[in-house]
C-alpha cells in the first residue's frame, strides 16, 4: 500500500507488523523508513514524535534522497513545524531547481509561516519566486491557485492596492480556468476576490456556479442557516433536505440582507468569502477551516485586528541524554522524555468601536488544531448567544434591532434634522388628487408645491455634483422592565464609507429626550436622523449603537447607491417613508422641502395601513408648468428581487414593461392578486418648480386591502410634454399592530 493511500486505521494496523520485521531482515534502515512514515500517517502525537527520531536516525544514509526529503518535510508539517519542511523541500531545490512541484509546496509553507502572525510584508518576495516558478510551466495550475492565493493575502498589508491585487488574482485565476474550467477551488477563490472587489452580482454567480458543483456534505456548508438563527426556524430547516432546505436557508438570508430590493444579498456573500478563506487559512487534513475554533471565530468577526503567535516549545533533547531513546530504545513510554514541549498559542485580537475582546487559541497536541483556551471559551459563548455575524466595522453585542431609512436628494434639498420642540401636527397632505386608474387595493393622495421663482438646476454651493444623503435612523428599546430614561446613555454612530470600504463621513451624537419617539402603536423608538453631502457613486452605511451605562453594543449596515442629478435627465430622488402626521403618533418631526413629516425608519405598516412617502422631481423641460402624471406601484418584495434577477440574468430586457408588474402574472410562485398587488395611476396635473428647479412631491397610500408580508413601492412619474419618466423604489413590510408593539416595547 502506497503512503498516499494510507489511512490512520491502516497506519496503525502496519506498524506492529513493521516492528517485528525488524530483527528479521538484512536491511533494517529500509524496514525504518517505512515504520516512520505510518508513524507519521497514524496521527497521534507521539507517534509523530517517533517519526521525527527515526527520521533524524537515517539521515546520514537517506540524506540526500529526494523521497527521504519529502517524507520527512511531511513529518515536520504534520508536527506543525513548516519552517524545518521548508528547509527539507530546499535541499531538493538545491539539487534540481526545475521541480515545480517542491516550489509551490516551499511557498505554501511559507505562507503557513506567515499566517502565524498574519504578517504578509514578505509575500511580494514570495510573489517573485512564484513568478520565477511559473516561468517554468506558465500553465501550471496548481502556480496559478497559489499566486492568486497570494494575492488575496496581500491585499491585508495596510498600503496594499487591494483593487489592483484582487483584479490580478482573477486574471491569473481566469489563466487556470482556461485550461481547467472543471477547477471548483479556483471559482470559489475568484468568488473571493470579486467579493473584495465589491462586484457583488458577478460574486454572486460566480459563488453559486461553484457552490452547484461542490459534493453536497460541503455543498451543504455553504447552504446553512445564518448563525443566531432561532430555534424554531433552525429545527424546521433540520427537518427538510435537500432543496426544501437550501431554499428555507436562502429565506432567512434574505431577511437579513442589507439590501433587500436587489437580487444579491452581500452579507451572505462575504460569508460564503469567509467559508472559503477559512479552508484555506485554517484548514488541514481531514478538518475543513470553517470547522476549528480559529475558523468558527473567523467566521464570525474576520480577520482580527492584532495577532500575536507564541510559538511554543517542540525541541529534541541533546542525544547524549541518558534518557535519549537512543540509548534507552525507541518506545511510545519514552519518545517524549527527548523532547521539551510547550504548547504554542494564538492571541487573536478584535477591536470594534466602544468595545474590544482577545481570544486565545492553544495547539495542545502540536499539530497545528488550535482549540479555544479555557478563560477564552466563556467570552465566546457570550458573544455567540448574543451578538450578529459582524461585517466590516459592525459591532457585536446584544443590540441588535436597529432600523434605517435613507433618501439620496440633490444637494441643499434634503431633509433638516428635528430640534428640541419641533413636534407638530401639521398633516403631510396638501391638494389631494383623485386616482384615475386603479388596480388593487390601495388610494392614495399627493402634494402639490408651486413657486414662481425662475427654476435653476440642483447643485452644490461648490459647483460640484454632490449630493445630500438623509439618513434616519430608528432605534426600539433594547431593555425589559426598562427605566424612563433607557435611552440617556446611549451614543449612536453613522459611518459612510466608499466602495473601498474606506470611511468618508462620520456623526456621533449622544441621544437626547427630543429623540424618543411614540409611533400609532404604542411602544418607544429612538431617531437619529443627519445629513452627508456625498458625491455619485456607491457607498456602505454603518450605524453603531452604544450603550455606556450596560456596556451593550448593535449595528446594522446597508448599502447606498447615490445618483448624479445634474446629467439633466429627468430624475427623482430616493423615497423617504413617512407615518401620517395626523396619526395618534408623538415624537420628533422633520422637515424636508418645507414639508413637516415624521420618519419611518422601521419601514413597517400596522392596521391602519397607512404609508406615506416623499421625494422630489429634478431636471424637467418646462420649469414654469410642467405637466406630470404620477403612478405608484405596489408589488411583494420577492416579486420585485425576481424580477431583477430576471433583469441580472438577461432573461428580460431591463425596459421590459413587466418588471412593474401584469395583474395575474406569475414569478417564482407569486401570483399577483388584490391582497398583494396595486397599481394608481394619477391623473395629469401641472405644476411649478422652485426656485432651484426642483418639484417637491409625496404620496398618502391607503394598503387597506394589503395581506400581511414584505413589499415594495415604485413610484414612477412621467413628464408628459417630452415623454421623460424617472422612478424610485422603496421596500416595506406591512404587519399587525401587535407585532409592531412587541417590537417597539419589548
Amino acid at each position: 500500500m502506497s503512503a498516499d493511500s494510507m489511512t490512520a486505521d491502516d497506519a496503525r494496523a502496519l506498524i506492529p507488523r513493521l516492528e517485528a520485521q525488524l530483527d528479521h531482515t538484512d536491511d533494517p534502515d529500509s524496514i525504518l523508513f517505512e515504520l516512520a512514515i505510518a508513524h507519521r500517517i497514524a496521527g497521534e502525537l507521539d507517534d509523530r514524535l517517533t517519526a521525527l527520531v527515526y527520521f533524524d536516525r537515517l539521515r546520514p544514509k537517506y540524506g540526500h534522497e529526494h523521497r527521504y526529503l519529502w517524507e520527512r518535510a511531511k513529518a515536520y508539517e504534520a508536527s506543525n513545524r513548516p519552517s524545518n519542511a521548508r528547509e527539507c523541500l530546499e535541499e531538493i531545490v538545491a539539487s534540481d531547481s526545475t521541480d515545480i512541484v517542491a516550489r509551490n509546496e516551499i511557498a505554501r509553507l511559507r505562507v503557513q509561516e506567515m499566517l502565524r502572525h498574519y504578517d504578509f510584508h514578505d509575500i511580494v518576495a514570495l510573489l517573485d519566486d512564484m513568478a520565477a516558478t511559473r516561468r517554468l510551466d506558465p500553465t501550471n495550475a496548481q502556480t496559478l491557485y497559489l499566486e492568486s492565493y497570494l494575492d488575496y493575502l496581500a491585499t491585508r498589508n495596510p498600503d496594499a492596492d487591494r483593487l489592483a491585487l484582487s483584479r490580478q488574482g482573477c486574471s491569473r485565476l481566469d489563466e487556470l480556468l482556461a485550461t481547467s474550467p472543471g477547477s471548483v477551488d479556483a471559482k470559489l477563490l475568484r468568488a473571493v476576490h470579486l467579493t473584495e472587489l465589491r462586484l457583488w452580482d458577478e460574486a454572486d454567480l460566480q459563488f453559486r456556479t461553484a457552490i452547484d458543483s461542490l459534493p453536497p456534505d460541503r455543498k451543504a456548508v455553504f447552504e446553512s442557516l445564518p448563525p443566531l438563527t432561532n430555534e424554531t426556524l433552525t429545527r424546521k430547516w433540520e427537518g427538510l433536505a435537500g432543496e426544501e432546505r437550501a431554499r428555507l436557508a436562502s429565506a432567512v438570508w434574505r431577511g437579513q440582507d442589507p439590501t433587500p430590493l436587489t437580487p444579491v444579498d452581500e452579507n451572505r456573500i462575504e460569508y460564503w468569502s469567509r467559508l472559503v478563506l477559512a479552508d484555506l487559512l485554517f484548514g488541514r487534513t481531514g478538518a475543513p477551516g470553517w470547522a476549528t475554533d480559529p475558523g468558527r471565530v473567523f467566521l464570525r468577526y474576520g480577520f482580527p485586528e492584532q495577532n500575536v503567535f507564541s510559538p511554543g516549545k517542540m525541541e529534541e533533547l541533546p542525544s547524549e541524554m541518558q534518557k535519549h531513546p537512543y540509548y534507552q530504545g525507541v518506545t511510545r513510554a519514552t519518545i517524549q522524555k527527548s523532547f521539551a514541549m510547550e504548547a504554542p498559542a494564538w492571541s487573536w485580537t478584535y477591536r470594534f468601536p466602544g468595545r474590544s475582546f482577545e481570544v486565545k487559541f492553544l495547539d495542545q497536541t502540536y499539530q497545528g488544531r488550535y482549540v479555544t483556551a479555557d478563560e477564552s471559551t466563556k467570552l465566546l459563548a457570550e458573544l455567540e448567544s448574543s451578538s450578529p455575524t459582524s461585517f466590516g466595522d459592525a459591532l457585536p453585542g446584544r443590540i441588535t434591532r436597529i432600523f434605517a431609512t435613507t433618501a439620496a436628494t440633490a444637494a441643499g434639498t434634503a431633509a433638516t434634522v428635528p430640534t428640541a420642540g419641533s413636534v407638530g401636527a401639521a398633516t403631510i397632505v396638501g391638494a389631494a388628487a383623485s386616482a384615475a386608474s386603479v388596480s388593487g387595493p390601495a388610494t392614495a393622495a399627493t402634494t402639490t408645491t408651486t413657486s414662481s421663482a425662475a427654476a435653476s438646476a440642483p447643485a452644490s454651493a461648490s459647483g460640484e455634483a454632490v449630493t445630500r444623503y438623509h439618513v434616519a435612523v430608528g432605534l426600539p428599546p433594547w431593555l425589559r422592565d426598562r427605566p424612563d430614561d433607557w435611552w440617556r446613555q446611549t451614543d449612536v454612530e453613522v459611518v459612510i464609507r466608499d466602495a473601498k470600504y474606506e470611511k468618508v463621513a462620520f456623526r456621533k451624537r449622544r441621544v437626547q429626550a427630543e429623540s424618543v419617539y411614540r409611533p400609532d402603536s404604542g411602544g418607544e423608538m429612538i431617531v437619529y436622523a443627519d445629513d452627508f453631502d456625498l458625491p455619485p457613486g456607491e457607498y456602505w452605511l454603518e450605524a453603531q449603537v452604544v450603550d455606556q451605562h450596560i456596556d451593550e453594543h448593535g449595528s446594522m449596515r446597508r448599502r447606498l447607491e447615490v445618483p448624479d442629478f445634474r446629467d439633466g435627465r429627468l430624475r427623482m430622488s430616493d423615497l423617504e417613508l413617512a407615518f401620517p402626521m395626523d396619526s395618534t403618533a408623538s415624537g420628533p418631526a422633520m422637515s424636508r422641502h418645507g414639508r413637516r413629516y415624521r420618519p419611518n425608519p422601521l419601514a413597517m405598516v400596522g392596521d391602519a395601513r397607512r404609508l406615506n412617502v416623499l421625494y422630489e422631481i429634478y431636471h424637467v423641460p418646462d420649469p414654469a408648468a410642467a405637466r406630470i402624471q404620477a403612478r405608484y406601484t405596489i408589488l411583494p418584495r420577492g416579486y420585485v428581487v425576481g424580477i431583477a434577477d430576471l433583469i441580472r440574468r438577461g432573461v428580460i430586457a431591463a425596459d421590459d414593461p413587466r418588471r412593474f408588474g401584469s395583474l395575474g402574472m406569475q414569478l417564482g410562485g407569486i401570483t399577483l392578486t388584490r391582497e398583494n398587488y396595486s397599481d394608481l395611476y394619477f391623473p395629469e396635473e401641472v405644476v411649478q418648480a422652485d426656485s432651484a428647479g426642483i418639484i417637491p412631491r409625496g404620496a398618502a397610500l391607503d394598503l387597506t386591502d394589503l395581506q400581511a408580508g414584505e413589499y415594495a413601492v415604485i413610484a414612477t412619474v412621467t413628464e408628459l410634454a417630452s415623454g421623460q419618466s424617472a422612478s424610485a423604489i422603496v421596500g416595506f413590510r406591512v404587519t399587525s399592530d401587535a407585532e409592531l408593539k412587541a417590537l417597539l416595547d419589548p
